[in-house]
């Protein structure tokens, strides 16, 4: 008995590809921050990034890591950045 295995696959590469264009652009995950043009930039180098991908050959496992890691280190550096901003709030008002 075959199954089609075409029913049970998910494919989120649009959501991820609009999450990363975001993260990269610098819309925070927390909401509130964030601006036009940082997203239009992101989403211009995710674009490179995909269209230089699969011309050196990388495979789509591959490209779906770095996808992800993509959008990891922007959140790290997002939530670096946020901090450090709260802090010379803190700061400021010597508290």
């Amino acid at each position: 008995m075959f199954v089609n295995t075409e029913l049970l696959k998910v494919k989120l590469v649009p959501d991820t590809n609009v999450i990363t264009a975001c993260v990269l652009g610098g819309v925070s995950i927390n909401g509130g921050t964030g601006r036009v043009q940082g997203v239009l930039l992101g989403a211009v180098l995710l674009g490179i990034l995909n269209n230089a991908m699969p011309l050196i050959h990388v495979s789509s496992f591959w490209q779906e890591a770095i996808r992800g890691l993509i959008i990891l280190l922007s959140i790290i550096a997002n939530s670096l950045i946020q901090r450090n901003v709260e802090m010379k709030a803190l700061r400021r008002r010597n508290i």
